[in-house]
């Protein structure tokens, strides 16, 4: 049987009993714009989530930090907040012109967020002020927005595009003081290309860390005066930096620190830097 369940905003514990099957489907539809709390168990099987209006989920708690078991959400033209965590356990995602934005990405993330499809997948906020991800996780399309002192550190080049290949969007929320995004690829075999040209210009920085003596090319760097270069972490590897002003100005940077001391090289190409 099937067992229709209708929440407006506000605090609901629900716990549900039994063993899930393809037999007997709890749909939980929230159909209030507003903030949902409570804690969830025992949800599987063929149970479903769904909105009629936006909400915000990230104040429901279960085990593990998920949705309670909950892996099929259909949240149509409207808007879900989520946790990372809670976004990661959603296996069979539908929409219909709605977007989920997700919270609170941690320091070793192993998320798995490329299951939210459909042009679906909104902004991702970290819950921490440095967070380095594990080689596992997935931000799928996810748009990464650093507050201001937010760090975000990749460990590999995947997690600086989406799914379709084009460099991530990465937004700073405030004035872009203190942020950074970091390369750590000290696991990398080959070379290593990573395309920022959809950074936000008011990034704080950018931090090299390691390239596992791979030459590593960031491309389409195009940043304001503040943003620095943070090169001290480095002790291997070599790498080019191409950066853009946006107007056909480049300036190409590169290094080698494969010896004891790390050689800088700084050429122009194109016309003068602006």
């Amino acid at each position: 049987g099937t067992v229709n369940l209708d929440l407006g905003d506000g605090i609901r514990n629900i716990s549900v009993t039994g063993e899930p099957s393809s037999e007997e489907t709890v749909n939980v539809a929230l159909t209030e714009g507003g903030n949902y709390s409570g804690t969830w168990s025992g949800f599987g099987g063929s149970d479903e989530l769904s909105l009629t209006a936006d909400a915000d989920i990230t104040g429901i708690s279960s085990t593990g930090g998920e949705l309670g078991g909950l892996t099929t959400v259909d949240i149509g033209g409207e808007t879900l907040t989520a946790t990372a965590v809670q976004v990661s356990a959603i296996t069979d995602f539908s929409a219909n012109g709605g977007t989920v934005d997700a919270t609170g990405l941690a320091d070793n993330s192993t998320v798995n967020l490329g299951n939210v499809t459909n042009n679906a997948a909104g902004k991702l906020t970290l819950g921490a002020s440095d967070v380095t991800l594990d080689a596992g996780a997935d931000l799928g399309d996810f748009a990464v927005e650093l507050a201001n002192d937010q760090s975000l550190t990749a460990v590999t080049a995947s997690q600086l595009s989406d799914s379709g290949g084009a460099g991530r969007e990465i937004l700073t929320g405030g004035d872009g003081t203190g942020t950074a995004v970091g390369l750590d690829f000290g696991s990398a075999s080959s070379p290593v290309t990573v395309d920022a040209a959809n950074w936000s210009a008011d990034l704080g920085g950018v931090n090299f860390v390691d390239t596992n003596t791979q030459a590593l090319t960031l491309n389409n760097l195009s940043v304001d005066s503040g943003t620095a270069l943070d090169f001290t972490n480095l002790s291997d590897g070599s790498a080019t930096v191409d950066m853009s002003d946006g107007s056909g100005n480049a300036l190409a940077y590169a290094y080698d620190a494969s010896g004891d001391t790390i050689n800088y090289d700084v050429a122009a190409s194109g016309d003068a830097w602006d």
